[in-house]
């Protein structure tokens, strides 16, 4: 498995994921506004029958990202909403829960048209108890706590 980590943006107040330490390394150096959160969750670098791919997009009006593992709702984005640029697969969850993993949850933000996902659940009940722009979506996937 391999860490997915979490940097929360205080410009847009939303957060962005990747599985590249690189990556993680030149946004917080770039981008002063970017808190680095550390590891997520875990997830995994290469495909198996038990994981299908995450996809990653970016949205060009927000200036955040959008990530899904449905091949149907990847080629919806693609096919409707060309304001998404479609940067491939970030990395490998399971659609089901499988070896002991958690459910990631989605929420849609009403107020900033993006989207927040979380893999704890205590985090998941403080985003519905006190932050009604963010409409619940349910379980997008699961990966893997970091321990």
């Amino acid at each position: 498995r391999i860490p997915v980590y979490r940097l929360y943006d205080r410009q847009t107040g939303t957060h962005f994921y990747t599985s590249s330490s690189e990556e993680r390394l030149q946004v917080v150096a770039k981008y002063p506004q970017y808190s680095d959160e550390n590891i997520a969750f875990y997830a995994y670098g290469d495909v198996a029958s038990d994981r299908n791919p995450v996809y990653r997009f970016y949205n060009n009006r927000t200036g955040t990202h959008f990530y899904t593992i449905s091949g149907d709702e990847r080629a919806n984005v693609q096919s409707n909403y060309p304001w998404f640029a479609f940067e491939g697969i970030s990395w490998y969850a399971s659609p089901g829960s499988v070896n002991a993993s958690t459910p990631m949850y989605r929420f849609y933000n009403t107020r900033t048209d993006t989207h927040f996902y979380t893999i704890s659940a205590a985090e998941r009940d403080v985003v519905q108890n006190n932050y009604p722009e963010f409409r619940f979506e349910g379980v997008g996937y699961y990966a893997w706590q970091a321990p």
